[in-house]
């Protein structure tokens, strides 16, 4: 989601499940800013804002472009491709 910080636009998505995987997060979290940047939206920063179930919470920071975690989310999406090709015979 993005949202101005500060004066800065940041993509946050908010995580309540009880541990956080930053790799898989992060992963995530690209998609969603190359999605939202596909509409016109340029970031400054990415963050992974953690609630708690005590009422606490975490922010976790990510790189801004982080091409590695985009070319995964890639990988992962043909895979999915291929088994849904399948899944369908």
């Amino acid at each position: 989601m993005p949202c101005i910080i500060n004066g800065r636009v940041v993509c946050i998505d908010f995580k309540t499940s009880a541990t956080i995987n930053s790799v898989l997060t992060g992963i995530q979290l690209e998609a969603y800013a190359k999605a939202y940047e596909s509409h016109g939206y340029k970031f400054d920063e990415k963050e992974i804002v953690h609630l708690k179930p005590e009422g606490t919470y975490a922010v976790l920071k990510y790189e801004k472009n982080d091409s590695e975690s985009w070319s995964v989310f890639g990988a992962l999406m043909v895979i999915n491709n291929h088994l849904q090709k399948y899944k369908r015979r």
